[in-house]
């Protein structure tokens, strides 16, 4: 097995392909990528001339230096080949999605994972516009570049939890101001609703805070998967603000954008 590169000739025939990064001793894939050239090969020697945290110590790179500990060769197979780039990205998104994400060293999902529950399905094409209680304080955050179909519910919570600016009053639970719970929105549908507990301040300094909560499968039984694109609108109207919090009936009792955070 050629452990550097392909034989002369082959990558000229190739084309974008898709291929797979399988542990000799069970037969399991860990990881899919994509690429042209010699690219598959690319993992290994990363991994043999980096270690720790030089590169973050991706899981695929310990899993390669596991293996290679045990002078096994870590196999490879082309999935498809002779693709053009869209298509190695669908086949790429399409394999993660059939293996499982959860059980492959990958760090995301691909460029066109489009894997949905069928709530999903629903709360993406059929989702309604719903109007939160005025007696609930809610924070609709925002979570479009950190949002993917499939991700966990841990995931979805963490991406959904940090990192925000929000001012003392936001986070004191006695005052009115401060939201009971927050939603996680990803194109203006509820994909979560968590209970606040608390909030925490980021270690690293930033200034900026994570709140401690938990699911709540009440208030998703109102609001999960739907519409909240009425509450998202800016002080103008005709614009949808920026900011990625959204404060419903907290503080002066309607919507309020996070302008005002530092309340």
């Amino acid at each position: 097995m050629a452990v550097g590169g392909f034989a002369p000739g082959v990558v000229e025939r190739l084309g974008y392909y898709v291929y797979l990064l399988i542990d000799p001793r069970d037969g399991k894939v860990f990881y899919v990528g994509k690429g042209t050239g010699n690219r598959c090969f690319a993992h290994l020697a990363e991994a043999r001339k980096t270690q720790a945290d030089t590169v973050g110590e991706y899981a695929k790179l310990r899993h390669i230096r596991n293996i290679e500990a045990t002078k096994e060769p870590v196999r490879i197979d082309i999935l498809r080949h002779g693709l053009t780039e869209d298509e190695a990205y669908r086949v790429e998104s399409t394999a993660i999605d059939a293996l499982g994400f959860e059980r492959l060293d990958n760090r995301d999902l691909g460029h066109h994972a489009t894997r949905m529950s069928i709530d999903q399905i629903n709360g993406q094409y059929g989702s309604s516009p719903v109007i939160i209680d005025p007696i609930r304080r809610v924070v609709l955050i925002r979570i479009n570049r950190q949002f993917s179909y499939g991700m966990t519910a841990c995931a979805l919570y963490e991406v959904t939890r940090q990192w925000w600016k929000i001012g003392p009053r936001r986070r004191d639970s006695g005052s009115g101001w401060a939201p009971q719970w927050a939603m996680a929105v990803y194109a203006s549908v509820v994909r979560a609703v968590y209970r606040i507990e608390g909030w925490s301040p980021d270690p690293k300094g930033s200034g900026r805070w994570a709140f401690e909560g938990t699911r709540d499968p009440d208030m998703e039984a109102f609001y999960l998967y739907g519409d909240v694109t009425g509450y998202l609108r800016g002080a103008n109207a005709r614009y949808a603000s920026q900011n990625p919090l959204r404060f419903v009936n907290c503080g002066p009792g309607k919507a309020t954008d996070s302008s005002d955070s530092s309340a």
